[in-house]
């Protein structure tokens, strides 16, 4: 290596703070590694030593940052409404009287459900009564011979016995504009989950007496034991019937269509016994008129339709009634009451989750960090806003667009200066470049999360009280009237599909022609307003933006024009050499093998992996011209304290790029994804650099492959 000391040094409290994790990450003995080929062990082997994986399958640098972002969530959850803050330009101390007024008005819901769901004495003292009242409310619906009422009650609350009735708001087989449209797909919603559990009479029996145990104690009515008992005989053969043909889809019967659209009127025939249609006009808005429906195997609905004419409605009555008490019993403390379903269901392979993901929330080590994901779930915009104001200022959000725009200049000069695309191709992915729409940060409409208004709004129709359980009831209620609401009005594009504004991760839409990036994103240790370009633009940048941006580029990305069109814009003659420098990146990947903890040796799979290593390969190449033409014009210090005797500028460059990556990984964590494991996501776009190889002095300059 060469140990030229060219920049200044950053002595910011954050530098410093990042140079000590830098040398923390060397590995002990780098000085003896060969930065050529064994780049990412240099760089990380530390991270490895210090770090330990205790109950996880792997950690990174990535989910290191989610950690501490749950924890900066909680802080704030934790703290009361920061009134005196001036750290952004829509804290509160620069709002209106009248928008500080709304804006505690938020928090202060949003501090009601939390430290509502932390009330463990209440919860304990409720017990089951939550669940026996919200049964008063069901059987309220029961009509003879028409569920459609009882089934609208139950989707409101995210409960889906037979069916799934939802709203596809979000299909990448549908350019923009398009509309949201009704979706319904077989959900059986069977306790035991599969079919094997249902064909073993010593499981069955056990089920049996569990069920009759619950529903003489939750059952409302005066039913008496020897009903709970016939019930339950009931229901577990009612549910023994429907798992045969409604667990293990696809079915066998390979001529059966997967998906079909039908008007309503005729999905509604496959299944007399619930009038989808009413269902579906009960849950939509108002001046929404449903004509078609997507319906996922409708073999399905005619078995299950079959069923029903031989079942009595005593015992649909039943079932709907135990499919609501799956439903919510994570959402209760009632010590003993669901501890033998519970050990059956793990033993049968179905272990216990609440809404969010999580187990029973007695099970559950940290009470406040349970409270805290709840929240994050059920009213993520106001918690996101909050968490915005604190962790991201003004200046990171600038730093950050100017970063987009100095990528995007230099990926159109690297497609410019390519020699093996067309004229017409290379202008066309220029525009595409030109045209990327990035949301930084926050989104700004659909909520508007610096607004208060705009979240008051959109949070206008969601009721939070001091009973935990139905404020859980009611947060369902509400993501499902928001989804039905889509219904009849082009979607949104502006509104955010898939992260969260805590989220530590990024993501390229082709239909939208944008990147997404997080406030969670941009946050140490990738992103920094006071770190050095160099830092900024290797660990952000290059991973970040210059990945998201190239995603356009990758084997979908290339199939969408600069409108989010699915258009060929491509000529034959460039296609057919964009393929074969593809085909080089899948053999490229296909020779990697990556160690466990425990020395097990995984092999990359090249042509799963394609996309997301093009991504990795360009974003680098990119990240790089992107930050020697902001070096260009910069007076930053270019030096982290402590590494200006170790690595040039030049060099730090890429070991912010590797720090982004360092990792440890179980034998479990190694499992097959469309990412590439993150060792080589270092190793194989650095062997296509040409700036890494002239960097380090390596004796072979060449790329593996060249891609642009």
């Amino acid at each position: 290596m060469k140990h030229a000391i060219r920049a200044a040094v950053c002595m910011t409290p954050a530098c410093v703070q990042l140079a000590s994790e830098y040398v923390s990450n060397l590995s002990p003995n780098y000085k003896q590694l060969d930065p050529c080929t064994d780049f990412e062990e240099m760089v990380c082997g530390g991270f490895r030593a210090n770090h330990n994986l205790g109950d996880d399958l792997y950690m990174d640098v990535g989910t290191v940052l989610q950690l501490e972002t749950t924890k900066r969530m909680l802080s704030v959850l934790e703290s009361p409404y920061p009134g005196e803050s001036n750290h952004s330009s829509f804290s509160p101390r620069r709002l209106s009287t009248r928008d500080v007024s709304i804006d505690q008005q938020n928090f202060d819901k949003m501090k009601l459900a939390y430290t509502t769901c932390q009330n463990d004495t209440a919860i304990i003292e409720a017990g089951i009564r939550p669940i026996s009242q919200l049964l008063d409310q069901l059987n309220a619906t029961f009509r003879a011979g028409d569920w459609s009422e009882t089934y609208s009650f139950l989707l409101r609350l995210g409960i889906a016995p037979l069916l799934t009735l939802d709203v596809v708001e979000d299909d990448a087989d549908i350019p923009y504009p398009y509309y949201p449209y009704p979706l319904i797909k077989e959900n059986s919603m069977l306790a035991l989950g599969n079919l094997t559990a249902y064909r073993d009479p010593n499981v069955t029996t056990e089920y049996t007496a569990i069920l009759t145990e619950l529903l003489g104690k939750i059952y409302p009515g005066n039913s008496a034991p020897k009903d709970t008992d016939r019930l339950a005989t009931d229901l577990v053969k009612f549910e023994t019937e429907l798992s045969e043909f409604a667990i293990q889809w696809p079915p066998d019967d390979s001529s059966s269509p997967n998906t079909v659209d039908l008007p309503i009127s005729e999905a509604s025939k496959l299944l007399p016994q619930l009038d989808l249609g009413k269902v579906l006009q009960d849950l939509a808005p108002a001046n929404y008129v449903p004509h078609n429906v997507t319906l996922t195997y409708p073999v399905y609905l005619s078995n299950l339709s079959r069923l029903l004419n031989e079942t009595s409605e005593e015992t649909i009555q039943t079932f709907f009634t135990w499919c609501t008490i799956l439903g919510v019993r994570y959402n209760v403390q009632a010590a003993g009451v669901f501890d033998r379903l519970d050990s059956l269901l793990n033993r049968v392979g179905k272990p216990p989750r609440d809404h969010v993901g999580l187990g029973r929330r007695q099970e559950s080590e940290i009470s406040k960090l349970y409270c805290a994901v709840r929240v994050q779930y059920d009213m993520v915009w106001i918690l996101d806003r909050f968490f915005a104001e604190t962790f991201f200022s003004d200046a990171e959000m600038q730093l950050s667009q100017q970063m987009v725009l100095d990528f995007k200049t230099a990926y159109a000069a690297k497609l410019e200066n390519s020699a093996w695309m067309d004229a017409e191709t290379k202008q066309r992915a220029i525009k595409k470049v030109r045209n990327v729409e990035p949301e930084l940060g926050y989104p700004t409409q659909s909520p508007n999360v610096p607004s208060p208004p705009s979240l008051q709004e959109w949070y206008s129709s969601l009721n939070i009280t001091s009973s935990d359980f139905f404020n859980i009831l009611s947060a369902t209620n509400f993501s499902t009237a928001r989804r039905f609401a889509a219904l009849g009005r082009p979607s949104d594009r502006r509104a955010w599909s898939k992260f969260r504004v805590s989220e530590v991760n990024a993501y390229y839409d082709n239909y939208r022609n944008e990147i997404v990036v997080p406030a969670a994103e941009l946050q140490y240790p990738f992103f920094h307003k006071d770190f050095p370009d160099v830092i900024n633009y290797g660990s952000t940048g290059a991973p970040t933006f210059g990945h998201e941006l190239s995603h356009g580029f990758d084997t979908d990305g290339v199939n969408f024009d600069e409108e989010g069109r699915i258009v060929n814009w491509w000529t034959n003659e460039t296609r057919a050499e964009y393929v074969r420098r593809t085909k080089c990146l899948v053999r490229q990947y296909d020779n990697y093998t990556v160690t466990s903890l425990e020395g097990t040796q995984v092999k990359v799979n090249g042509s799963m992996t394609l996309n997301e290593n093009f991504a990795d390969n360009m974003g680098l190449i990119v990240g790089y011209e992107a930050w020697q033409q902001r070096r260009a014009n910069s007076t930053k210090p270019g030096m982290l304290p402590g590494l200006e005797g170790i690595f040039t500028e030049e060099q730090l460059f890429f070991v912010a790029f590797a720090n982004s990556w360092c990792s440890k990984y179980s034998a479990q964590g190694l499992n097959p994804d469309t990412h590439a494991p993150d060792p080589a996501r270092v190793k194989g776009p650095l062997a296509n650099s040409r700036a890494f190889r002239q960097a380090f002095g390596c004796p072979v300059k060449d790329p593996v492959c060249d891609l642009f």
